[in-house]
């Protein structure tokens, strides 16, 4: 038996894949720290792209702990649903894009708080950032969106478990 198939064989695997709501409930709080990742993470973009400028980025940066709160609930459940299924999800190609989306996500995002939390700029509410913001705000949104697009498409791209 190959490293995949031991852990999508553990006991929590199985328990999930047998519960009538375990699976369900993962998904659940995939969903809700999605929102927390993704929707602080949104604000951000669309601030340093010009909207809501009556808002400090200073202020958006307290949401920081909501998406941390966030990438700990998607990855601590992401991990959980990848085990009980992981023979099937390491090789789909959907799967991957998506791995790799949270991942360049992650960067763009490290690179926009690099740009813009360098300066007394951040405590500013009006203030209009550069094209390297712009530039990374607009990664950052498109890595994200392509992770969220993917990840809903992985079940259209494996076979039925029949």
């Amino acid at each position: 038996m190959n490293f995949l198939e031991t852990i999508s064989q553990s006991s929590l695997s199985l328990w999930v894949l047998q519960s009538s709501w375990a699976y369900y409930s993962l998904l659940a709080v995939h969903g809700i720290g999605m929102a927390g990742i993704v929707g602080s993470t949104f604000m951000l973009c669309l601030r340093v792209l010009g909207y809501a400028r009556g808002v400090a980025v200073a202020d958006l940066g307290r949401l920081r702990g909501v998406a941390w709160g966030g990438f700990l609930a998607n990855a601590m459940s992401g991990a959980i649903l990848f085990a009980s299924d992981a023979p099937r999800l390491a090789f789909n190609g959907t799967f991957q894009v998506k791995i790799i989306s949270i991942i360049l996500g992650g960067i763009a995002l490290g690179c926009l708080w690099r740009i813009i939390g360098r300066g007394p700029d951040k405590e500013e509410p009006y203030f209009s950032y550069g094209v390297g913001a712009k530039v990374a705000a607009l990664a950052t949104f498109a890595f994200w969106t392509s992770a969220i697009i993917f990840g809903r498409h992985i079940a259209y791209t494996l076979d039925p478990i029949l």
